[in-house]
């Protein structure tokens, strides 16, 4: 997901290039901590039977709309910079999604759209307004429900959530969820750096998800390429993601068309 996003993070900077001149090198950086609500005692699902009934509700569902709001603190070279994502839009199964991204900067905003479908993706050039095609699986998309809720993301030999543990209940919009944590492998995402603190919030009776965070350390050394093919400095260390993700509606139909002209 973070090198989906490089492009966007790409052009912020190059924007704020000249702002961040002069700036003091970048502190140490540290993370933000979720709150963590009191423990109830419950009684929920493990991490295999957990992965089997979301699938089967998401899958029974067919359709939803997710809001993302992602905080990045990301270190470049003699500088930092705090910058807030926000990607809204909706996913239709089996392999459907589109969505708006903005990205923020020292005052500056970049505003981008995509749509996925199958193994083909588009994506707005956020300057010039033109849509752009992808036939590479993985796409332009900032990321796929798959990556936080997929099967082999919760369970199984190569699952990269660890230490799986049942908080207790909360209210969610109205609805009743069990609150998980967990530990997400910064190894088993191909990524250096420390694991990743991971909450979600799992409807109890219709087995939904209804909100996920993530926080942690991301080290994004090779993710935007070479420092020095640059004339603009590029964050090649570590970085501090906060991340919030919230489902909804789960059934509305929704209609996802490749953008005008494809």
């Amino acid at each position: 997901m973070i090198r989906k996003l490089a492009p966007i993070l790409i052009g912020l900077l190059m924007i704020a290039a000249l702002a961040c001149e002069g700036l003091a090198p970048a502190a140490a950086l540290t993370a933000k901590a979720f709150p963590s609500p009191t423990p109830v005692p419950a009684a929920g699902p493990g991490a295999a039977k957990l992965a089997e009934q979301v699938r089967a509700a998401m899958e029974k569902a067919g359709s939803f709309h997710f809001n993302m709001d992602m905080m990045m603190a990301v270190a470049g070279e003699g500088f930092t910079l705090d910058v807030p994502f926000q990607l809204a839009g909706d996913f239709s199964a089996p392999d459907k999604m589109n969505g708006k991204l903005a990205a923020s900067v020292l005052g500056s905003t970049l505003e981008t759209e995509f749509v996925k479908i199958g193994a083909m993706s588009w994506v707005k050039d956020p300057q010039t307004g033109q849509w752009m095609e992808s036939q590479d699986d993985s796409g332009f998309a900032p990321f796929s429900p798959q990556d936080f809720l997929g099967d082999e993301f919760f369970s199984g030999p190569d699952s990269a959530v660890s230490e799986l543990k049942l908080v207790g209940t909360e209210m969610i919009d109205g609805v009743s969820t069990w609150h998980y944590s967990a530990v997400v492998s910064a190894k088993k995402l191909g990524r250096k750096g420390s694991d990743l603190m991971f909450d979600m919030y799992i409807g109890v009776d219709d087995k939904l998800p209804r909100k996920i965070t993530m926080s942690g350390e991301v080290d994004l050394s090779g993710v935007f390429g070479d420092s020095g093919d640059r004339q603009m400095p590029v964050p090649t260390g570590p970085a501090n993601l906060d991340l919030v993700m919230t489902v909804s509606k789960y059934g509305v139909p929704v209609t996802i068309n490749p953008p005008p002209g494809f």
